[in-house]
């Protein structure tokens, strides 16, 4: 019988696979830093876990001179422009090696530092998550993208206030009053794909609230209670939210009522009542070019 491995020593054997590449990466001179991600690394903060099923995440960041003028909004963009530049070694993003459980994908994750450097390159939340909590360091040249890591994380985080809101808005119509509308008009199936992006958006909320960058989307469900960020009495509730018979009607109003439970058990959430439209009206203001100034249809002002 075929007994599967502990995720401890499936993640040694993963890293006894890879280790000639990396220790060849480590070795090229154009290797500013290399970094192991995801469940694949090992660092005290890491809340996933490497198993069987996972495969195995590589930051390779490489030191390629750009000048300021071939900066693109877009990496491929700008790969494009320095294409002459970057070494013939560099791998695929996907490949696969041979372990004692079959075949691991490995994905190859290829950043330019002085792409990464530039101030117009913004780091998304997801991301800035990924190497603050979920990196091992293997090798950092002078501990320069270390530094660049928390400089980006830095600014990332003035966003998530304005990201909090804008979840918090959203929340107060997609629990009940967008999930339900849709329904009348398309049918069940339409307001359970509705509730089903008010759940994401809930638990967004909570990471954001926290003052958190939300994590990939594989591990945000499960780290709420390992992160204590709710109860197991609340998870309890929110799986209930989840839970779906996408053809049933009356099925979508369970699952409204159990997420505008689970809301209720959140402390600072507000998804109806005077609350919600004080919210709603608040959120509003950021869209409107006169701010709390506008004049109503009358003419008067608000």
């Amino acid at each position: 019988m075929n007994m599967r491995r502990t995720p401890n020593s499936a993640l040694e054997l993963a890293r006894e696979a890879m280790t000639p590449l990396l220790t060849e990466w480590i070795a090229k001179p154009e290797v500013q830093a290399l970094y192991i991600l995801s469940s694949s690394a090992d660092c005290p903060s890491n809340p996933t876990c490497f198993d069987e099923e996972s495969d195995f995440d590589v930051a390779v960041v490489l030191d390629i001179p750009l000048q300021a003028a071939e900066w693109r909004p877009h990496l491929a963009d700008t790969c494009e422009v320095i294409a002459d530049r970057i070494p013939d070694w560099v791998p695929r993003f996907l490949f696969h090696v041979p372990v004692p459980w079959g075949s691991m994908e490995v994905n190859v994750h290829q950043l330019i530092y002085q792409y990464e450097c530039d101030p117009r390159t913004n780091w998304p939340g997801e991301k800035c998550d990924t190497y603050l909590h979920k990196a091992q360091v293997l090798h950092d040249r002078s501990g320069s993208f270390q530094q660049l890591i928390h400089h980006k994380a830095h600014a990332a985080r003035t966003q998530l206030d304005l990201e909090r809101e804008r979840l918090a808005n959203r929340i107060t119509w997609d629990v009940r009053e967008m999930s339900l509308r849709q329904a009348r008009r398309l049918g069940p199936e339409a307001g359970h794909y509705l509730l089903n992006l008010a759940v994401d958006e809930v638990i967004d909320c909570i990471y954001a609230a926290a003052g958190q960058f939300i994590p990939n989307r594989k591990w945000k469900l499960s780290q709420l209670v390992s992160r204590d960020f709710i109860t197991a009495d609340q998870s309890e509730i929110l799986h209930e939210a989840i839970r779906c018979y996408p053809a049933s009607q009356s099925d979508l109003e369970r699952r409204v009522e159990a997420l505008e439970k689970f809301c209720a058990s959140v402390d600072g959430f507000v998804i109806g009542g005077p609350e919600a439209q004080q919210l709603r009206s608040h959120y509003q203001r950021r869209l409107q070019l006169r701010g709390s100034r506008c004049a109503d249809p009358d003419g008067a002002a608000w």
